[in-house]
């Protein structure tokens, strides 16, 4: 057993010391070895050789690495029928900042059961919201048109309660020439049911500012959604677009404010979306 690790040793030192030369090994070989890699790995080698840059820079090969790996990021882009106004093939594959959510649903340092299932970056004010699953609804009281969507959700048991977040668009690798020459649509959305016989509101606003100065708006958009107590529940979508907004966005701001009119029991919440869209929306319009 002794003899048989030395000599495995021998052979890894062997196979790590001693050069190998591909300068002459054809492109689908270095191409499959290549696709061996993690993503990560494949981003260095561009610097070995211009050979291996260029078969790395082709949108084939990142096509080919995504099929390898089970993904469609990439494939999903091109089909949508939106010119890709990014031709880095490997950042797109690697950081995927368009048409998805760029919030994560859980939070493995939260310190509550409501910030352990939400964005990391939310913050919660109030001693009233509170996690449920499933989400607590009233028999009996349903719409017609109900669907069970959410197996989780986040509710509200006080008067009045908020939550917000900051999402800088660099950390996603949406560059400031991106945002300033194309602005693409950045949507937000979020479920919102209520349970009968209370009355409830659910208020909305997203700002987009120059990451720096919070109190420097540049544009926003903001929406309502109100509960009756005689209203049937169901889950309501709510969606902000914001697209055709000036120069200098380098930052998203989005605020949440639940309030109970009537009753105990305030706004369920659920499916926090937050995704910027491969597109271009026209410049914004001069107001001279």
């Amino acid at each position: 057993m002794k003899c048989w690790r030395t000599f495995s040793q021998k052979i890894n030192n062997l196979f790590f010391v001693t050069p190998i030369d591909l300068s002459a090994t054809e492109i689908d070989v270095i191409k499959e070895i290549l696709l061996q890699l993690p993503k990560n790995q494949i981003i260095k080698c561009r610097q070995v050789c211009q050979r291996w840059k260029k078969i790395i820079d082709e949108r084939s090969f990142w096509l080919d690495k995504e099929k390898r790996d089970g993904e469609t990021y990439l494939r999903d882009l091109i089909n949508s029928g939106n010119e890709l106004f990014i031709k880095d093939y490997a950042f797109l594959s690697i950081k995927k900042p368009f048409n998805k959510n760029l919030l994560s649903p859980v939070n493995l340092n939260g310190y509550s059961d409501v910030q352990r299932h939400a964005d990391p970056r939310w913050n919660f004010i109030g001693l009233g919201w509170r996690y449920a699953s499933p989400p607590s609804f009233l028999d009996g009281h349903f719409h017609p048109d109900f669907q069970d969507l959410f197996s989780e959700c986040q509710e509200v048991n006080t008067v009045y309660c908020e939550k917000y977040f900051h999402l800088n668009l660099l950390d996603h690798g949406i560059s400031p020439e991106i945002v300033d020459t194309f602005r693409p649509p950045i949507i937000f959305s979020e479920y919102v049911a209520h349970e009968a016989e209370t009355e409830c509101t659910y208020f909305c606003q997203i700002f987009l500012w120059d990451g720096v100065d919070r109190s420097k708006e540049l544009y926003y958009e903001s929406k309502e959604i109100h509960f009756g107590v005689e209203q049937l529940q169901k889950w309501e979508k709510l969606e902000l677009v914001l697209k055709s907004y000036p120069p200098g966005v380098r930052a998203v701001y989005v605020y949440i404010q639940s309030s109970i009119e009537i009753g105990i029991f305030g706004c369920k919440i659920a499916g926090s979306n937050l995704e910027v869209k491969m597109e271009e929306s026209p410049p914004p319009v001069s107001k001279e």
